[in-house]
């Protein structure tokens, strides 16, 4: 039963990834929609760092990429999980918006696929840092 459900979670991954074209199938992996989504993530102001949790960074540490954005293939869209920490001083919610929008748009144009949500955890705020004297 198990087998069987890795099975059709796997089938459910390639229906969101894969573009069926005049000349044949065009397949993007889940890592490079990823990538995208890391790209239009540092496009935003405002943004400290995006976090990732202990198992990103303990990928990290082994050479692993992990960054904070989670990424789940669904039957015909792609829905993100994002952990950052912003500058404080800034606007949140906007920020948050903000980063919601810009990956949403890069990951259409650049793929093709619809994005379904976008979720944003503020996880942190990073403080300016004081210059030594």
């Amino acid at each position: 039963m198990a087998e069987e459900e890795k099975e059709e979670k796997r089938r459910e991954k390639r229906k969101a990834s894969e573009l069926i074209e005049g000349l044949g199938k065009i397949t993007i992996s889940e890592e490079v929609i990823t990538t995208i989504a890391e790209l239009a993530v540092a496009e935003v102001k405002g943004l400290g760092e995006v976090k990732g949790s202990l198992a990103d960074q303990v990928a990290r540490v082994f050479g692993g990429r992990g960054k904070g954005v989670e990424t789940k293939l669904e039957d015909d869209a792609v829905r993100f999980s994002l952990r950052v920490s912003l500058q404080y001083g800034q606007p949140l919610p906007q920020i948050a918006q903000e980063i919601q929008e810009t990956v949403a748009r890069r990951v259409a144009e650049m793929t093709g696929l619809r994005v379904s949500a976008v979720d944003v955890y503020v996880q942190d705020i990073q403080f300016p840092q004081e210059e030594a004297e």
